[in-house]
């Protein structure tokens, strides 16, 4: 479990405030209200196993805020930088949300990417998280306002829910060359280098994928056959791209949601033979 943090994880300052992971213009697209507290899929991938488990959330999911990031001015995280991608962000979200047919260009496949990513670092810090991001990515996206160039992918997809429920998924995991795991085996890790994160807003699906190994792993990544279309954003394509896609299922969303836990179980029992 992660211990609170007690300075900025983007900066290192001490005056520390709470941000919001569904971001509060989101609300209104989100399903009603459930009585009595949400759950949340936290955990962690092992190369033996999946340690992947539901946990009580303090209240409702759109009120979900975690305290990491410093806040006061426009010179702090909060206020500062992080606003900016906010702002630019939500204009092009919207209509991806209600699934209003749009064009994406380059520049809006970032945008939407550096909005994902960055909800997805701060979530590491939920104290039911495990923190996979090194100081330099989070540095990165704070300088540059994009997602670290390599280890990094983002696809959206235009979903369209039924029965599958989570609006939040995400795991942690370890990714160790085969030469490691013939010289040490398979041990239980100490730390994690790798998350795979879900988000779902109205006919929004975003998948993040931060995978600790050349950047063709991301760039030759391929979901498991699916019904609908999922688009890559980050890197982004070199082209527009049209919404709405091919709807995604309730299978599709299962299956994207597990495929990275699905790939590790595959690769660690391949490495065990």
């Amino acid at each position: 479990m992660t211990a609170p943090t007690k300075k900025c994880i983007f900066c290192g300052s001490p005056n520390l405030t709470k941000e919001h992971i569904f971001s509060r213009w989101t609300h209104r697209y989100m399903p009603p209200r459930a009585k009595g507290r949400v759950l949340s899929q936290v955990g962690t991938l092992y190369p033996d196993k999946d340690a992947r488990r539901l946990v009580k959330l303090p209240g409702q999911v759109r009120d979900w805020q975690i305290k990491c990031v410093c806040g006061g001015n426009d010179s702090t995280c909060n206020n500062g930088w992080m606003r900016k991608i906010e702002d630019r962000a939500k204009p092009i979200l919207v209509p991806l949300i209600q699934g209003k047919p749009t064009r994406l260009s380059e520049e809006a496949q970032a945008t939407i990417a550096s909005w994902a990513v960055l909800k997805t670092m701060v979530a590491e810090y939920d104290v039911n998280g495990q923190v996979t991001t090194h100081w330099t990515h989070r540095r990165m996206i704070r300088d540059r306002q994009l997602p670290p160039s390599k280890g990094w992918g983002v696809w959206i997809g235009y979903y369209q829910r039924v029965n599958w429920r989570p609006q939040w998924s995400s795991s942690a995991f370890l990714v160790q060359s085969r030469r490691m795991v013939a010289r040490y085996g398979i041990r239980t890790p100490t730390h994690f280098n790798g998350n795979s994160t879900t988000q779902v807003i109205g006919n929004l699906f975003i998948q993040v994928i931060h995978f600790p190994m050349p950047d063709t792993f991301i760039r030759q990544w391929q979901f498991p056959r699916l019904t609908g279309s999922i688009l890559r954003i980050w890197p982004t394509s070199g082209y527009f791209l049209r919404w709405p896609s091919l709807a995604l299922s309730d299978d599709d969303a299962d299956r994207i949601a597990n495929a990275v836990a699905k790939y590790i179980e595959d690769v660690a029992g391949s490495l065990s033979r």
